[in-house]
């Protein structure tokens, strides 16, 4: 009677112990698959390796950056940063379709103070600086423009950097600049074609970011001494990545923070034919960035409004908004 007293006794206590072991190892499985659960929906968030992303080209033709970008979007889905697809968009075309768009700053101002556009990303034209310095340049040895009848021109109507505060500049030092004195030089960005048009002697000076100089020299195609800079304007940001507001969703948020992480890893070669587009780095827009490109479009000068006549591969600012 008191051995099997024991053994109901024992009996019981293992009962006991393998309920409460059995709770034990459900509540961790439960744990285990809730965790699961939440790191994997974290990993969606984040992971975008294999999310499509289709970026409008507004700013550049296919034939001057497709096989460098082409590079660029190889690079990213190796880094897990999104399957880019590039689509190059005719100047006046409709912004719309894509899930981003690389454009100027001054095709953006009118949309962004709309709130047709949002801006996520500043390209910038040289490494950690948002803005670029813009110049105003001239033939060697040449100290001042005519009084009347001063030749001038600028790479394109939708360049900051390369029309915008370069026209601003040469008001500041005096001169009375007029519809009939402005040419552009032709498509996006246009820098070598103002180079040589001074040079050359067609046009007494050209608008061109410092950015751009810089790398035409280092290029080879602008030597030492050649090329005077007149006057340098304001700084203002230059390339922009925009996005409509009613599509922006978590999976596009992913992708803008981690691009200027990734555009960190670019290899020095490729990196360097990016610089060349102008595109050495990419920075989260401040609240101060935003309003500035807001108000480039309500800065052009009333007497450039309707400059844009020159090259044909150039078009009139309106129909890029």
């Amino acid at each position: 009677m008191e051995n099997g007293g024991r053994a109901n006794i024992l009996d019981r206590s293992y009962r006991v112990i393998s309920s409460c072991l059995n709770r034990w190892g459900t509540g961790i499985v439960f744990s285990a698959i809730i965790a699961l659960a939440f790191g994997a929906l974290f990993f969606k968030a984040d992971d975008m390796a294999h999310t499509p992303v289709v970026i409008g080209v507004c700013t550049f033709d296919s034939a001057r950056v497709g096989s460098t970008l082409d590079q660029f979007s190889e690079f990213c889905r190796t880094k897990g940063c999104g399957d880019i697809r590039w689509r190059y968009l005719r100047p006046g075309q409709k912004i719309a379709g894509c899930d981003f768009y690389i454009m100027t700053s001054l095709e953006l101002s009118a949309p962004l103070a709309r709130g047709n556009l949002g801006c996520a990303l500043l390209a910038a034209e040289r490494e950690a600086h948002r803005y670029s310095r813009s110049s105003v340049l001239v033939k060697a040895g040449v100290t001042a423009l005519p009084a009347r009848g001063a030749r001038i021109v600028f790479g394109s109507a939708r360049s900051a950097a390369g029309f915008l505060a370069p026209y601003r500049a040469l008001e500041r030092s005096g001169y009375a600049l007029s519809e009939a004195s402005i040419e552009f030089a032709g498509s996006y960005p246009g820098e070598e074609r103002v180079v040589f048009g001074v040079l050359f002697g067609a046009y007494d000076a050209g608008g061109i970011s410092l950015e751009r100089l810089q790398a035409l020299k280092k290029a080879g195609i602008v030597r030492d001494g050649e090329i005077d800079v007149l006057c340098e304007g304001e700084a203002l940001p230059e390339i922009v990545i925009a996005y409509e507001p009613s599509s922006y969703t978590q999976d596009r948020r992913n992708f803008a923070r981690h691009l200027p992480r990734v555009f960190d890893r670019v290899p020095h070669s490729l990196r360097s034919e990016l610089s060349a587009l102008g595109i050495a780095g990419f920075y989260a827009p401040r609240k101060s960035d935003l309003e500035l490109i807001g108000k480039l479009d309500a800065m052009i000068p009333p007497a450039a409004t309707a400059a844009p006549r020159g090259g044909a591969g150039d078009v009139r600012r309106d129909s890029a908004r």
